[in-house]
């Protein structure tokens, strides 16, 4: 009895402790905003501490000759990965119910909310909306905010959180999972604005972001990490995932955003064309100097990330350096070779990395280079492939240069892989390419089906699977007959590019009788002299050519589908497939038809 009533005792103290630290139902306003700031401390806290830990733990490891202690399992301390898990899992349902929208803390300068929270409530909002519209004013300055001395700095609270977390020691299965989930909800949120101006009732409510810029990228780096370094299969598929959200909806806000500006481009030139007609003036924005203003580097924030992420992810398909697993530490040098590219467009207060040590778990064999390129290139072709391609098309010249500049450089240095899966990736890219920016890239599409699918189908040096890859790549955009069209109208019909769609036909008509020779030859009669391995080897050889010839030919049958589709059939038909069996057969009876 004694014992249960200590406990008893110990669970009121433990529970009164909390609530004077983190609140309890019926608290005021002001005192919930001190508990949710002291909490968002307290995960900070951990999450540096954990780090801390971990740095030691890998020193320790370095002078005990490379091996972890098996009794600490990659956490030292207080802190354990359950316990920092918890925490973050907590910080993930603070975001999720939009606790954290639009809440600012104020950092140093000791002048936070009093006690209860009543009397400096309204004083310390107010001085913070002032001091949100200085930092608006003074984003240049922000490193001289952060020097040593300096008053106070108001920070979203929930970037405060995701540094944290970009800090915090990720060696365990559960902190990964926990990370993942806080990170993909943070990335993934967005919460709407008021609209200023006397038509923002006519546009569609702006949506703000938790995340922007650095923070964003580190969102992406951190999953990205912890996709490549993970030894759990389950957190590797969550990481994959997440990250085809994350970047999902960054391209899905930029479809909002270019939607948006269209109408307020619109909007502005019906009332500039409504002022012309009033008192017949014809000037417009120009600055008390009487300048026009130049256009903004982009459009809105919107354009910016999701340009800033476009960008990343070419860089990472191209990356090709293997560096040895560098050691964990908070100096930010671990992974250094995969994530790169993001390092480069995270610049500012949030450069720390998480600290991922290396699971115990982890599978050796595999090249991170190798995996970094082939997840990057996954990435790309969920983007376009989810994404509008005239959208980014539409999204301003800054696209159009990451488009020509980054993503057609890595589908050059990708294609002539040796990989066949990135060759794969990087064939299937080159679809929503030609269907979508055909109109931006008419020299790049030239460029890489004559020098790159044609020299592949032609040398002997290429593999069958490479071959097949480019007989299917033609297959596929033949399919469409749009763009079999186009690309007839636009190369053949011009005087000054090559006969593009004649040199398609061709090159297929090449490879549908490639080594029939030796099929029909002395080849079968010599393998019954050819016993064993060799034997199996040259059956699968003669099967792999049957079959590319095979490909070749369903190929040469897609193009005439897709002539009789855009040329034969009516448009307004209504019908917008026909199987290859009919039309060939619609086809031979108009040819006979007109023989008659």
């Amino acid at each position: 009895g004694g014992s249960e009533g200590t406990g008893a005792g110990d669970h009121s103290e433990n529970t009164v402790i909390v609530e004077s630290i983190l609140g309890k139902k019926g608290d005021s306003p002001g005192k919930a905003r001190n508990a949710l700031a002291t909490f968002i401390q307290l995960v900070s806290v951990w999450c540096h501490a954990s780090a801390h830990a971990a740095a030691l733990l890998m020193e320790t490891a370095g002078e005990n000759g490379g091996d972890l202690p098996a009794s600490t399992n990659g956490a030292v301390g207080v802190v354990t990965p359950e316990f920092l898990g918890l925490a973050i899992d907590a910080a993930s349902g603070l975001v999720a119910h939009g606790c954290l929208d639009d809440l600012y803390l104020k950092i140093g300068g000791g002048g936070g909310g009093t006690d209860n929270g009543e009397s400096n409530g309204q004083e310390d909002a107010e001085e913070i909306l002032r001091e949100m519209n200085n930092i608006g004013n003074q984003e240049n300055e922000e490193n001289e905010a952060n020097e040593v001395g300096s008053p106070s700095l108001i920070k979203k609270a929930v970037n405060v959180l995701v540094e944290s977390v970009f800090v915090a020691d990720l060696s365990s299965e559960r902190t990964e999972l926990s990370a993942l989930k806080f990170l993909l909800t943070t990335g993934c949120r967005v919460s709407a604005i008021a609209a200023n101006g006397e038509n923002s009732s006519m546009l569609p409510p702006p949506m703000e972001p938790m995340l922007r810029g650095t923070h964003l990228l580190q969102t992406i780096r951190v999953c990205y990490h912890v996709y490549l370094k993970t030894g759990s299969m389950p957190n590797k598929t969550t990481a994959k995932a997440a990250l085809q959200q994350l970047v999902t909806s960054v391209f899905v806000r930029l479809e909002r955003a270019i939607e948006r500006t269209t109408m307020e481009e619109k909007m502005m030139g019906a009332t500039l064309e409504k002022d012309r007609a009033t008192d017949g003036t014809t000037t417009k924005g120009k600055d008390a100097k009487g300048n026009s203003p130049g256009p903004p580097v982009f459009p809105s924030n919107d354009h910016r990330d999701a340009y800033l992420v476009l960008r990343s992810l070419c860089k990472l398909s191209m990356q090709t350096k293997n560096h040895p697993n560098p050691p964990a530490a908070s100096s930010g040098s671990d992974n250094a070779n995969n994530s790169a590219a993001l390092t480069a467009e995270s610049k500012g207060p949030s450069d720390a990395q998480a600290t991922v040590l290396p699971h115990p778990a982890a599978n050796g064999d595999t090249d991170p280079a190798l995996e970094s390129r082939i997840l990057a290139l996954e990435l790309l072709l969920h983007t376009l492939r989810h994404s509008s391609g005239p959208c980014i098309l539409q999204a301003g010249p800054q696209f159009h240069y990451a488009i020509r500049q980054y993503l057609c450089v890595s589908l050059l240095k990708n294609t002539t892989s040796p990989d066949t899966t990135i060759v794969e990736l990087s064939l299937r890219l080159f679809v929503p390419l030609i269907r979508h920016f055909r109109s931006l890239l008419k020299t790049e599409i030239e460029a890489f089906v004559t020098n790159v699918f044609f020299v592949i189908l032609d040398s002997k040096n290429s593999t069958i699977q490479h071959k097949m890859l480019v007989v299917t790549l033609f297959d596929e955009i033949c399919s469409d007959s749009t763009t079999l069209a186009e690309i007839f109208l636009n190369y053949d019909c011009d005087l000054s590019a090559v006969d593009l769609f004649q040199r398609i036909v061709n090159a297929l008509g090449k490879v549908a009788r490639m080594g029939l020779a030796d099929a029909t030859g002395s080849g079968t009669s010599s393998l019954q002299f050819v016993a064993g391995a060799g034997a199996l080897r040259a059956e699968k050889t003669r099967q792999d050519h049957r079959d590319l010839r095979l490909a070749a030919m369903k190929a040469l049958r897609q193009i005439l589908a897709s002539l009789h589709s855009s040329i034969v059939t009516p448009v307004t038909s209504g019908r917008d497939d026909i199987s290859v069996d009919e039309a060939s057969l619609k086809l031979k009876k108009l040819i006979v038809n007109g023989e008659k």
